[in-house]
């Protein structure tokens, strides 16, 4: 197997926790199952920041990241850019390059460690792929907790338990949590209070506080996204006036009073757009059935509407249309 197939099946796994985190709806599935890197294991908010983080390892630094152990967050990170650094030649001849690569940059002792520890790590991602052969694709939250709790088992029985947790801690516990949250977040039976407090129970257990420390790393949008998902429920419960005022009571929490008045700009745009073309539409659906009109004639006059209702964006409307069409056709 070539570096470059290790690095596709192994990718594999990464997408099979994504696709099922986009597409799973709520599933009301129990979350009391214990956490899969145990609390002793103490996890901190820095090593979870460095697994999100992209670290430059094309620098002079690089002997800096290990100078105190060769075993920590940045270690997995490391050496998925070896594999991408030196991913088109032969297994044997990736391992010697990055052999040598490491001597080149690094005291000759902490090379032959790092290299021995890269070669063993190597050896695990062909055994893992072969492994994952025999795992069935997760259907709920519970079965991706177990699927992660697998995986994790998988490498501690490899690496044994304390370096498989050194190396994959940051990563896990973060997955752990994300399924955890998601779970509550998409269960469309609680109203957003309820949601809050669980999330808030969540954050304790896993974290010993009640706030997401993760929210600090996402930007103010994302973050305002979030707080509507929380309250869906509510939010589809309620109308006109009210429901803006809601929403509106949500950006005071995450924006600047500038930031809301260009949401509420864009709001009114988006509103505009959505009434033009819902008056299009019916105006046109006349035009459609009239049987006193040629077809050419109705062409002509649907143009026309289009011009009407939507001005300058009228040739962008068109367009939008057209590729809509082409896609039933495919369909």
């Amino acid at each position: 197997m070539s570096t470059r197939q290790i690095v596709f099946v192994i990718a594999m796994i990464t997408v099979v926790l994504l696709i099922f985190q986009l597409a799973r709806k709520q599933d009301n599935t129990s979350m009391d199952s214990d956490q899969v890197i145990p609390e002793s294991r103490d996890i901190t908010l820095e090593d979870i920041k460095i697994n999100y983080s992209n670290i430059n390892f094309e620098n002079d630094s690089v002997d800096t990241y290990f100078s105190k152990d060769i075993i920590n967050s940045y270690t997995i990170k490391f050496f998925k850019h070896l594999q991408r650094k030196y991913k088109d030649m032969p297994l044997e001849e990736h391992l010697e390059t990055v052999r040598k690569y490491l001597l080149s940059i690094m005291n000759k002792n902490r090379a032959e460690s790092i290299f021995a520890l890269y070669k063993k790590f190597t050896m695990y991602e062909i055994k893992l792929a072969d492994e994952m052969k025999n795992w069935e694709n997760p259907k709920s939250s519970e079965d991706m907790l177990r699927y992660l709790q697998n995986l994790q088992d998988f490498r501690r029985q490899y690496f044994g338990d304390e370096v498989a947790d050194l190396l994959y801690g940051a990563q896990v516990k973060a997955k752990d949590y994300q399924i955890r949250k998601s779970a509550i977040m998409k269960n469309d039976e609680l109203y957003g209070a309820e949601k809050e407090k669980k999330l808030q129970e969540l954050n304790s257990k896993m974290w010993n506080d009640s706030n997401d420390p993760m929210s600090a790393m996402r930007e103010p949008y994302e973050q305002y996204q979030e707080k509507l998902e929380i309250y869906q429920k509510d939010l589809g419960e309620l109308a006109g006036t009210a429901k803006e005022k809601k929403i509106d009571e949500f950006r005071k929490e995450f924006f600047t009073p500038e930031v809301i008045e260009k949401l509420e700009k864009v709001d009114q745009k988006l509103s505009a757009e959505k009434d033009a073309e819902e008056k299009y539409r019916t105006a046109s659906q006349k035009v459609i059935i009239d049987p006193n009109l040629t077809t050419s004639q109705k062409e002509e006059k649907i143009e026309e509407l289009q011009e009407q209702y939507f001005g300058d964006e009228a040739e962008a409307f068109r367009r939008r249309e057209a590729i809509k069409e082409g896609t039933r056709q495919f369909q």
